[in-house]
């Protein structure tokens, strides 16, 4: 087993009884420059409506062509048929086009924590937000409009979904009763790149491969009876070349990289 090795689970070099071993090294070229976060640029006064109508214009055509499909209207009967939210007309089937979004009353409002009384006891904090007094509530450019149906209920959509809903409005409760649905389908995936099979001799380790150490299931904080907290330790050792004998470190010196997939 190695000791003494430096705190960093993927450092470049550890010591086994005073001799040097030093890890591997490969250059990769990173792509994650587009979900890094840049906090010293960004305005913090933003809201979130610009980003759902951005949304809504860039799936509105993918969830148009997902309606022709799946209810086998032309184009000029997807334009007859369809709505905005402000123009719904009364007990006449028709088609709406927007951003889902869920009302729940038990959801915690930050205007109500500033004007609440400081003095006045807090109120309980509920097992889950949903409740029987929740509205579903399909948005456009235009406006709100409240729809109802167990199709809706049954679908457990969450709020930012892109979808169009298909039914007729009650002119007496002013509530769009759906009766189907219809969400953007998957969009287009790269091709998978061709599989190489590798003769025995192929897939044999050799001292100049390089490997990529993946990760999941941490679960880093949650509670346990400690064996969780083994498994972890476990992991950091191994990575660290401080558990293992000779084959052990072998491969361990060739992993160059470590990614946590959640």
């Amino acid at each position: 087993a190695m000791a003494d090795c430096d705190e960093n689970a993927m450092s470049s070099r550890c010591r086994s009884g005073g001799e040097g071993t030093t890890r591997g090294s490969a250059e990769y070229l990173p792509l994650d420059e587009p979900f890094h976060a840049n906090l010293r640029d960004r305005a913090a006064n933003g809201q979130y409506a610009n980003l759902y109508f951005a949304r809504l214009a860039k799936l509105r055509p993918a969830v148009q062509q997902q309606m022709a499909a799946k209810w086998g209207l032309s184009e000029a009967r997807l334009r007859e048929m369809q709505s905005k939210t402000l123009d719904v007309p009364e007990e006449a089937e028709c088609i709406v086009l927007g951003t889902f979004y869920a009302e729940m009353k038990l959801k915690p409002n930050v205007l109500e924590e500033y004007t609440r009384d400081p003095l006045a006891a807090a109120a309980p904090v509920p097992d889950k937000y949903c409740g029987p007094g929740d509205k579903l509530i399909i948005e456009d450019e235009t406006g709100r409009l409240v729809i109802s149906g167990a199709l809706v209920t049954q679908a457990k959509l969450v709020t930012g979904v892109v979808l169009a809903v298909r039914g007729q409005l009650d002119p007496a409760t002013s509530i769009f009763a759906v009766n189907d649905i219809c969400i953007a389908d998957m969009s287009a995936q790269p091709p998978l790149p061709a599989s190489v099979t590798l003769t025995e001799s192929e897939a044999e380790p050799r001292p100049t491969d390089h490997y990529l150490a993946l990760v999941s299931g941490l679960n880093v904080g949650a509670e346990g009876d400690g064996e969780h907290m083994l498994a972890l330790q476990l992991l950091c050792d191994y990575l660290s070349a401080n558990v293992g004998g000779g084959e052990e470190l072998g491969l361990q010196r060739q992993i160059v990289r470590l990614g946590v997939c959640g």
